[in-house]
């Protein structure tokens, strides 16, 4: 504190409140009000005459006069946001990311209607289309099931049975109802071809694979075979209720 006058003065009480951290209690602490006597500075009135004799007394001082402003400055030039210019390309810029948000939507919708139509393996190619013929499709399941591939012959399956079922169901089922082999082999209906799937795809997951298990998987695959060829002989399938889960690999 840095008194400005002289005389007495009173310093008020003060008080603080704190936590003790050894006791754990909470402590107040205080300081008792103070008065205290200032002294007069003896060399007050020196300086107040030394500060009055700096002072020119022979001419008071001149603020300088403001320096003039061109108009051509004055005014403020206006932001690039401001400007026509920057409205037309930021105009453009939004008629861009439009027609491109367009593109991408037909493409996209466009991917999705081919996604849904069934495929056909042709000696290592695929055909697609809405009307890809059953015969075709049978042909590949019957070379895979000849070249003892499980896994081909599972996949071959699912794509001959969408066609199969498209073209003999009589309430017309969607290819999109039939997306897995499991959708496939509930509307066929044979129970025999489904434990023969079944099978199958355990065969998949077995870590050794003797006589024993290439002979079943042999007899297995023309099971498979025979049971489909008797199927193709029916001229009409019902649409039979989905089954929970999916048994089978897609």
């Amino acid at each position: 504190m840095i008194p400005t006058r002289p005389g007495k003065i009173t310093l008020p009480a003060i008080e603080y409140t704190w936590f003790d951290t050894a006791s754990g209690e909470t402590k107040t602490s205080r300081l008792p009000a103070t008065e205290i006597d200032v002294a007069a500075d003896p060399n007050a009135n020196a300086l107040t005459v030394a500060s009055q004799t700096t002072l020119p007394t022979d001419k008071p001082a001149e603020c300088p006069e403001p320096a003039r402003v061109s108009d051509a400055t004055s005014q403020e030039s206006p932001g690039i946001w401001q400007t026509p210019v920057f409205w037309q390309w930021l105009t453009a810029f939004f008629a861009l990311l439009w027609l491109m948000t367009l593109a991408f939507w037909r493409f996209k919708s466009s991917a999705a209607t081919k996604s849904d139509q069934p495929i056909i393996n042709m000696g290592g190619r695929h055909r697609s289309g809405k009307h890809a013929s059953e015969a075709e499709a049978f042909r590949q399941l019957e070379a895979a099931c000849l070249q003892n591939d499980v896994r081909l012959t599972l996949s071959e399956l699912k794509n001959w049975g969408r066609i199969y079922l498209n073209n003999n169901l009589t309430n017309n089922l969607n290819n999109k109802n039939l997306t897995s082999l499991t959708d496939c082999l509930n509307q066929l209906g044979s129970e025999e071809l489904s434990v023969i799937c079944y099978q199958l795809s355990a065969s998949l997951y077995q870590t050794q694979a003797g006589g024993a298990a290439i002979a079943a998987k042999e007899e297995q695959l023309t099971t498979l075979l025979e049971v489909c060829r008797k199927l193709r002989g029916r001229k009409s399938v019902r649409k039979r209720d989905q089954l929970p889960g999916q048994l089978y690999p897609e």
